[in-house]
């Protein structure tokens, strides 16, 4: 059994629909999937039909931004109520603040020489708040830069020219925004961070002092020796452990399904816990 827990579509940064992202994540052998877009759950309800069609599982969930210690880290909610009003209120929270952020980027552009970004992304963006990759999308298009990763690494990333920090929810209120939804809160790539192990430990520590459940330990494109530190971790700090491609499309060519390899031995998978039932119910 394939699971794949963290997911992407056009509703947050992905390139797909929901509708082509199950049949991406079917095809990739996929059996059970989470779909988390960004401070959002507008594409869910299209993502349950077509998990319905393709005889696929599919879990409800979010990827919600939060801020701690002057880092952007994201938690993933799996298994959430669509219609629980402390969730919805929060994550609307969260999209007026995306809509300020993506201004004042476009204000940094300007200023970088860079002029229209607002107007021209906005056109391009149907059915989401922009995103920095829209950011990104923009850029290549115009020839500015070759790659997401590199309209990332030049104008951005966090300390680049063009990057603003985002008074986002803390750790705390996201997970209290997850269980009020019924939901299961899990820590998005604790092996991207760029931080050190010690300060890994002490986000993961506060993380599980906060009511955090659970922790990606399989990830995309992560070597074996950090998918085996990241394991040992969760065992340590008693958080299920998860795993997820984070798929958003061909334009990420690191991230995709059906990839993920086995859990390691000596953690607990989510999904053999007794919070499996939240995640699916």
């Amino acid at each position: 059994m394939i699971y794949d827990l963290h997911s992407h579509t056009i509703f947050s940064d992905g390139d797909l629909s929901p509708e082509e992202l199950v049949n991406e994540a079917s095809a990739g052998g996929v059996k059970v999937l989470a779909l988390t877009d960004h401070d959002t759950l507008d594409g869910l309800p299209r993502a349950e039909d077509a998990a319905r069609t393709a005889g696929l599982t599919l879990v409800r969930g979010v990827e919600i931004s939060t801020r701690w210690e002057k880092l952007d880290i994201h938690v993933l909610g799996l298994g959430v109520d669509l219609d629980d009003s402390t969730l919805v209120d929060g994550l609307k929270f969260h999209q007026s603040e995306r809509i300020t952020r993506a201004q004042q980027v476009s204000t940094k552009f300007e200023k970088l020489g860079i002029e229209g970004m607002w107007e021209e992304v906005s056109q391009q963006v149907k059915t989401h708040y922009v995103g920095r990759p829209d950011f990104a999308r923009v850029l290549i298009k115009r020839g500015v830069v070759n790659n997401f990763q590199a309209a990332f690494n030049k104008y951005l990333a966090a300390g680049k020219p063009a990057y603003v920090a985002t008074d986002w929810a803390s750790i705390p209120e996201a997970i209290t925004w997850i269980k009020s939804a019924g939901g299961v809160a899990v820590l998005a790539h604790p092996g991207r961070y760029r931080i050190t192990r010690t300060k890994l430990t002490k986000l993961l520590a506060f993380f599980k002092e906060a009511g955090g459940e659970g922790m990606e330990v399989l990830y995309s494109a992560q070597e074996a020796s950090k998918t085996q530190d990241l394991a040992r971790l969760s065992k340590q700090f008693g958080l299920v452990a998860s795993a997820g491609s984070d798929f958003h499309g061909f334009s990420y060519p690191g991230m995709r399904f059906g990839a993920l390899g086995e859990m390691p031995s000596g953690c607990q998978a989510l999904w053999d816990s007794p919070l499996w039932q939240k995640c699916v119910n």
